[in-house]
């Protein structure tokens, strides 16, 4: 009844990029793609009438076989199981490994088995984990730098704070200096003012009297006449 079944796949799976083996009930391989046969390095022909654990390395052999017994007996879905494929020449692949049932007619009649290569999605993992160490090891650097950066803005305040405050101070000692020579300056002029106004006050005074004192002449010389 398999064969009938398989022959709905065949045309589906045969090209897919997933590598997939359909099983019968005794976990026997009964038709693989031509992805499956790239990967496991086994011709068709060779994997036909393979069991699903033969392509499962050693130790894991027997955990395969009871998910498959399972699957068969529960119509459990396995999905993404990881493990290791072993190839014709003995490798070891990482590999994230699927079963699910086959029915026909609601009857389990074997299942399918995906093979999913991990070794790309481990080397994308890898290459995220490199690129975070990195993005890390950058956001270390930059923060250093800035942190640098703000160190030598914090000195240059701080010098320049120390500059205004001496400036300010001379600035201010200057101002005073100038208030002190303003107000010394401003007395001796006020004194000057004060003297010339003496001169000016005595000179006319004098001339005053000078002219007094020849109006009196004039007047008695007038008397004598």
């Amino acid at each position: 009844m398999i064969k009938e079944t398989q022959k709905l796949y065949k045309d589906i799976f045969v090209n897919v990029v997933s590598s997939i083996a359909i099983f019968n009930e005794q976990g026997i391989i009964e038709y693989a793609n031509n992805s499956l046969e790239n990967f496991s390095g086994y011709q068709l022909k060779e994997l036909v009438k393979k069991s699903v654990s033969d392509l499962i390395s050693e130790r894991e052999k027997n955990r395969i076989n009871e998910i498959i017994q399972k699957t068969l007996i529960e119509e459990t879905n396995f999905k993404e199981f990881d493990t290791l494929l072993l190839t014709k020449e003995k490798e070891k692949i990482p590999i994230s490994f699927s079963i699910l049932p086959l029915k026909e007619k609601k009857k389990i009649i074997g299942g399918f088995a995906v093979f999913t290569d991990a070794t790309q999605y481990q080397g994308l993992v890898n290459s995220l984990s490199r690129n975070r160490e990195e993005l890390e090891d950058k956001v270390k650097e930059r923060t250093k730098e800035l942190q640098k950066a703000k160190d030598s803005i914090e000195e240059s305040k701080n010098v320049l704070e120390v500059k205004v405050k001496a400036r300010t101070r001379e600035l201010a000692e200057l101002n005073q200096g100038l208030d002190k020579k303003v107000k010394a300056r401003t007395k001796e002029l006020q004194e000057r003012v004060d003297e010339l106004e003496r001169f000016h006050k005595l000179t006319i005074g004098r001339e005053l009297k000078m002219i007094e004192l020849k109006q009196e002449i004039k007047r008695l010389e007038k008397l004598k006449k």
